[in-house]
């Protein structure tokens, strides 16, 4: 497969999808969408398949324990990340 000439533009566009994509979790439309765009691309197939086979590997992998110091930091930083007030994002004015 080569890379067809197209809008690179659209490689950005699938390369927010593209979990979503793996996981299933588009509708049939943008995954029909996403397959077009991988038939004609070889970078971005690469990259698909390159993702897809990092997720089949670690979910193949064993768990392994964080090192004690840095589990006790991770659950300091979460617990005032939780604890911290939500702050509304805000929206750009127009005018």
């Amino acid at each position: 497969m080569a890379c067809r000439e197209h809008d690179h533009r659209r490689c950005l566009e699938l390369s927010r999808r593209i979990s979503a994509y793996l996981d299933g979790e588009l509708d049939a439309s943008e995954r029909r969408a996403v397959e077009e765009h991988l038939a004609a691309c070889l970078a971005c197939a690469c990259c698909a398949a390159t993702l897809k086979r990092t997720v089949e590997l670690c979910r193949r992998a064993a768990p392994q324990p964080l090192p004690e110091p840095f589990a006790r930091r991770l659950d300091g930083l979460l617990a005032r990340l939780l604890a911290a007030p939500r702050v509304p994002k805000s929206r750009p004015r127009r005018g």
